[in-house]
């Protein structure tokens, strides 16, 4: 190693007056520094990214989740509920039913993934600290309200605002119809 340095050294810095070669020479290790230290401040870059996105968006599943083996639903009873929460580091429990439907606003449509969620699901991941605009409200009285990502409500323009009645339809298919596209039903 050390007489390849020494090789190496005389090569680059000869006291003979300097050729095209140690010109090109220096030129090529200047490159070689300089494309090693941007790959290196790249590959840092999404790393950190890397996390901070995997971060973000765990917030929003659950460490751990059970789901049925075949079909989108089961039924648990509380007895099961029970034994669930008694075992060593359960720390919260919430039942979750989600699926895809169509959320309209106005005259924009936009198909989503909906969750349906308790009052207390916040207590899991601690969504009402992520809120941007707005306030973690779920219902009041007999009125229902939704919490919108950020991408949803600018795909449907839909402002979030105390003054403004934002009203929502969601459509979401009966599970326990049959529908053929080919010979949709009249309404």
């Amino acid at each position: 190693m050390r007489t390849s340095l020494f090789i190496a050294y005389r090569y680059l810095f000869a006291k003979k007056s300097h050729t095209i070669i140690n010109v090109i020479s220096i030129i090529s290790l200047i490159s070689v520094v300089v494309c090693t230290a941007a790959l290196f401040i790249v590959l840092s870059i999404f790393n950190g990214l890397q996390n901070y996105v995997a971060h973000n968006f765990n917030s929003f599943n659950a460490d751990l989740a059970i789901t049925p083996k075949t079909g989108k639903t089961f039924i648990i009873d509380n007895e099961q509920l029970e034994k669930i929460k008694q075992i060593k580091g359960v720390h919260y429990l919430s039942e979750v039913v989600a699926d895809i439907g169509v959320v309209t606003y106005e005259d924009r449509q936009l198909i989503v993934q909906i969750k349906g969620v308790a009052p207390d699901y916040y207590r899991l991941k601690h969504l009402d600290t992520l809120i941007f605009n707005g306030e973690y409200l779920l219902e009041v009285g007999e009125n229902s309200f939704a919490l919108l990502g950020v991408g949803v409500a600018n795909r449907l323009q839909c402002a979030v605002s105390p003054m403004v009645n934002n009203a929502l339809t969601i459509y979401y298919p009966n599970r326990n119809k049959k529908f053929s596209a080919s010979n949709p039903p009249k309404i």
